[in-house]
């Protein structure tokens, strides 16, 4: 129960909260009822270590690219919220913003709480490096999942996103733009290996 009760409390000086996985395990092992919680310390350490080995084992993928048919079609939010939701999972994930405009400075205006430590930016269970030009060079972390933004697509497209192990393609439902949203598509799904699209209507 003590233990249980410390980490909770720990919790709260993280950058980034435990996945929903971890934080119930944590829940149970600081239970008001006796009965719910864990009754050893062993018992405790298994249920964490079969979950960080449980997302270890799991992951499969280490970079996804993200790349939209044209400005305004949700790309940035689409972004944002898958590295959120990895993150609340269980699968450490962060945001690399590839592109030229820089999306992230604005949210970091508009969300007074959300900090920055080393030029990586934290909010939840959100965290990302914006866009700060080629002079930067940004950490390399092979333990996270990289999630990255392309911004949209142009004739000369960066070959990173071929590299990458899963290419979102977020296009709209705009009727004016569908022949250049189909010839786009059909360009990265030629190249790429595995390629979903998303029609954000």
């Amino acid at each position: 129960y003590a233990i249980g009760r410390i980490l909770l409390y720990m919790e709260s000086f993280l950058l980034s909260p435990l996945s929903l996985k971890t934080q119930k395990i944590l829940q149970k092992a600081a239970a008001q009822d006796p009965a719910y919680r864990y009754e050893t310390v062993d018992e405790l350490l298994r249920a964490l270590a079969k979950e960080q080995n449980y997302h270890h084992q799991e992951l499969s993928c280490n970079t996804i690219a993200v790349i939209g048919s044209n400005f305004g079609c949700g790309t940035t939010h689409i972004a944002i919220s898958l590295v959120s939701t990895l993150n609340y999972s269980g699968y450490p994930c962060c945001y690399y913003e590839t592109a030229q405009k820089n999306h992230l400075q604005p949210l970091t205006e508009h969300l007074g709480n959300m900090k920055e430590i080393d030029g990586c930016l934290y909010y939840k269970y959100f965290q990302g490096y914006p866009g700060y030009g080629p002079g930067i060079e940004l950490p390399d972390d092979t333990t996270r999942i990289r999630v990255m933004y392309y911004g949209c697509c142009d004739k000369d497209m960066h070959k990173e996103i071929y590299e990458a192990d899963f290419v979102l393609f977020i296009c709209s439902n705009g009727v004016l733009k569908r022949n250049t949203v189909f010839d786009q598509g059909q360009q990265l799904f030629s190249s790429c290996e595995n390629f979903k699209i998303i029609c954000n209507m």
